[in-house]
């Protein structure tokens, strides 16, 4: 391992495995410009400046590609690969930078990134598909499908359903000095049933009392173990593996040809670089796998995710295939309890994004940020992928990658108006 290498490992990554896999990265984006001309994939929009980020006002270019790579300058971030998503397909893509530094590799349509918590919206799909089979209830006990208790262990009477687990109400804590045990520098070591039935299990390996919090029902907290309960529970009623599920349910359906959770299910060659920035420099940083893989560890390009939103934008169908009934995918969106959390639906959230409303969510882990989000209203959609810890960062108070990555989510959101 280079020398580079072992020291950002040494030093980053215990803060990073702190901060890494959760929806969010900080206050919402804000406009960055209005929207312009659809055609070749430039787009052109008012220039904008951004004195309050820099010791004096600079003049932003004006012109789309312009923007993007101004912005990837000032925050650090090697490469960007992003769409703009309607029900008839990608109405625009665009790709930036470097996949991979060192040999100068550019993003490209190929490039596949770890989308981190996003891949939370595709287990969610493969529980849901189990409600539209009648095979599962999102209100009733979740145990009832579990080979374990899934209980609190002060209101071990209450039940934990589906729909808390997808909501984030269920009581579970992520327990971040755990959850570090059972990351590796390669795919999981841990298997997922392993893990969750540890997890919440009274003297169980990785059980604890900080991993538990308010009564199930009655307080809204992020939680990545919900969704690794949510794809074991999926494994569980399947009889299958995730993967295969997964494989056989989404990805092929939709023909998300490359897509997978583990390292091993995708082209090595197609990765991007992973990389950590110092305000000076990128450095790469290893891949990781995830004994809680359904919440964080999913690896896509821009033509497999976008694909995805294609569907959910047409209620769950896509070239004649349904993946989902057309009334579920609505009731998916609608918010679930206005009391704990205004913008909270089914796993996506409603934020704000430029000046306008969207169901989305984001992705962080060390080394990748993300976002896909869409209106279902107004049938558009957009993806950003990127190989830098920009929200990672931000959260250990170095917020400039992260500012630069949310101009440019606030600016293909403002120039999606153009496809509406």
């Amino acid at each position: 391992m280079p020398v580079l290498l072992r020291l950002v490992t040494a030093t980053l990554l215990p803060l990073l495995l702190l901060a890494a896999c959760t929806d969010d990265a900080g206050t919402p984006p804000g406009d960055a410009g209005g929207p312009g001309d659809a055609g070749d994939g430039s787009f052109d929009a008012a220039a904008t400046t951004d004195a309050d980020a820099r010791d004096t006002a600079v003049l932003v270019p004006e012109g789309f590609d312009e923007f993007i790579a101004y912005q990837m300058d000032v925050g650090g971030i090697p490469g960007v690969a992003a769409s703009i998503v309607t029900p008839s397909g990608i109405a625009w893509s665009g790709y930036y930078g470097f996949a991979d530094i060192e040999s100068a590799r550019p993003v490209d349509e190929n490039s596949l990134f770890i989308v981190a918590s996003v891949s939370k919206t595709i287990t969610t799909l493969a529980a849901l598909q189990l409600v539209d089979e009648g095979l599962l209830d999102l209100d009733a006990a979740a145990d009832d499908h579990l080979p374990y208790a899934l209980r609190h262990p002060d209101f071990r009477a209450d039940d934990i359903s589906p729909r808390m687990l997808m909501t984030h109400t269920s009581g579970l804590l992520d327990t971040f000095t755990t959850l570090s045990r059972v990351t590796s520098m390669s795919d999981p070591e841990v298997g997922l049933g392993e893990f969750s039935e540890n997890y919440v299990t009274p003297g169980g390996a990785y059980f604890a009392t900080s991993n538990w919090g308010e009564r199930p029902g009655s307080d809204h907290e992020y939680c990545n173990v919900n969704f690794a309960l949510v794809g074991h529970l999926v494994e569980s009623v399947r009889g299958d593996d995730l993967r295969a599920v997964s494989a056989a349910r989404i990805f092929g359906p939709l023909g998300m040809t490359s897509t997978g959770w583990f390292l091993e299910d995708v082209d090595a060659e197609n990765l991007a670089t992973l990389y950590t920035y110092n305000s000076r420099t990128n450095a790469a940083v290893p891949h990781s796998g995830f004994a809680y893989y359904p919440a964080a560890s999913l690896r896509t390009n821009v033509p497999d995710i976008s694909r995805f939103i294609q569907a959910t934008l047409r209620d769950g169908e896509l070239d004649g295939t349904r993946v989902l009934s057309a009334e579920l995918s609505r009731s998916m969106r609608e918010v679930q309890r206005r009391d704990l959390h205004g913008g909270q639906a089914i796993t996506w959230r409603y934020r704000t994004i430029g000046d306008e409303e969207w169901l989305a969510h984001t992705g962080s882990t060390f080394g990748a940020s993300a976002i896909v989000a869409y209106r279902p209203d107004d049938g558009v959609g957009m993806v950003v992928m990127t190989n830098s810890d920009a929200f990672v960062r931000a959260r250990l108070g170095l917020p400039a990658s992260r500012d630069a990555l949310e101009e440019i989510f606030a600016r293909i959101a403002a120039e999606s108006v153009a496809f509406r």
